[in-house]
């Protein structure tokens, strides 16, 4: 919490605080982040974490699975939540599905506070439409 308002929340199966390193190490990892300005939530799960205990920043690592509003899922092995410009990003592949759309690309970078999403690098997307018709 800052200033009253809640950003995350972080949960793991097992913690290892390293004080002169001031980080801790995560199993099992749920990360929620709070989008303040619409009330919704990003859930992160991964196999593997570590939170910088000075920045708050936080890594992800395995397996990594996202849960979007608006029911879209992404999924990749790697990503960083950075604090202070509350972004959440991955520099591995990704792949986003959700209602109408397939998204693949190399790169992915969220930011919380304008909630814009940005995919890059041999982007790859399929419109999935219900009931189409063609007329001739």
């Amino acid at each position: 919490m800052q200033e009253g308002k809640r950003f995350w929340t972080l949960c793991a199966s097992e913690a290892k605080y390293f004080q002169d390193q001031q980080k801790t190490l995560l199993q099992a990892v749920r990360l929620t982040l709070y989008l303040e300005k619409t009330g919704e939530e990003i859930h992160l799960e991964s196999r593997e974490g570590v939170l910088h205990s000075e920045t708050k920043d936080i890594d992800l690592s395995g397996d990594i699975h996202v849960e979007l509003p608006r029911e879209y899922v992404l999924t990749t092995e790697k990503a960083h939540y950075t604090h202070s410009s509350r972004i959440v990003e991955s520099d591995d592949p990704v792949h986003i599905s959700g209602p109408g759309l397939e998204l693949d690309g190399n790169t992915w970078k969220y930011s919380i506070a304008d909630h814009v999403a940005k995919v890059n690098g041999k982007v790859t997307a399929s419109l999935i439409v219900s009931n189409l018709k063609i007329q001739k």
